[in-house]
């Protein structure tokens, strides 16, 4: 059951990354490889065409998902949905920034998510997201 939805995973724990993969592959969902960080989810946006990114908030690294997700809208505008284990209250206006698409607390329910995918796509080829460029003006 082929969707021909493209995904960026980008979550640092290996073994979450590949549950989540396989999930999603079963689903019908091509997931674009698992990035561990702002640098490796840089390289395969800039080389695939990617519909939506999976992020995970707090990565193990010197950029946060937060950061890496504006990082990755300057390349390529595409919703973006969270997941994390927890949030601290202070990240909550800076992931609103972003425009999320959809917000998920871990551990995650694939049947959920592949709903909210589908839905965050509908409504992105809708013109129901903001413009990150424009909202940077």
């Amino acid at each position: 059951m082929e969707s021909g939805i493209t995904l960026l995973l980008v979550e640092d724990d290996s073994f979450f990354a590949e549950n989540i993969k396989q999930s999603l592959t079963k689903e019908g969902i091509t997931v674009l490889g698992a990035a561990k960080n702002l640098k490796e989810s840089v390289k395969i946006i800039q080389q695939n065409f990617v519909d939506i990114a999976l992020i995970d908030i707090e990565l193990d690294g010197p950029e946060d998902g937060i950061t890496t997700a504006l990082e990755l809208l300057k390349i390529n505008w595409i919703p973006i949905i969270y997941m994390t284990g927890h949030t601290p209250l202070k990240l909550r206006e800076s992931i609103k920034n972003t425009h999320p698409a959809a917000f998920f607390e871990k551990p995650l329910r694939i049947s959920e998510l592949v709903v909210q995918i589908e839905i965050a796509l509908h409504n992105f080829n809708a013109g129901n997201f903001p413009n990150f460029q424009q909202n940077q003006s």
